[in-house]
């Protein structure tokens, strides 16, 4: 029994440095490959859905709010507020009937933030996420224009 338990809390050394090089690599990549996917799944769809092509900015912003959330939190999480001003005063396409799902990038990068960050990084995520939904009840509520 005594053999057991000391196998048991000791792990292998080999194991366990790859299995810490494995999840420092991914940690490194997973966001801004979901950024990327992001950006082409969503620029893909939408391509080919109107007659005049959508631009790109709203999705590339977006993407990029996701693609930093592990490397620079902070600066995601203001970019995704930046963006919800920007749809709000006109100068980013603000979400249309088809477009609107798109804006859960920015959950996704609260996700990202939440689990690989900590202490006032992690606190601050959801307050940006709330200041992010009521931009984007605004935006999507008040009758415009166009």
């Amino acid at each position: 029994m005594r053999l057991y338990r000391r196998t048991m809390q000791t792990p292998s050394r080999v194991l366990g440095r790859t299995t810490t090089r494995i999840l420092v690599v991914v940690r490194q990549l997973v966001a801004p490959l979901a950024g990327a996917l992001f950006f082409v799944l969503w620029f893909v769809a939408e391509y080919n859905r109107h007659g005049d092509h959508p631009s790109p900015e709203l999705f590339a912003l977006l993407a990029v709010v996701i693609a930093l959330s592990v490397w620079m939190p902070v600066v995601a999480m203001g970019l995704a507020v930046v963006v919800g001003v920007l749809q709000l005063v006109g100068l980013v396409a603000a979400p249309n009937e088809n477009t609107w799902p798109a804006e859960a990038a920015v959950a996704f990068a609260v996700f990202f933030i939440a689990v690989f960050h900590r202490g006032l990084t992690r606190s601050l995520a959801l307050p940006a996420l709330a200041v992010c939904s009521i931009l984007l009840g605004v935006v999507t509520g008040v009758p415009t224009d166009q």
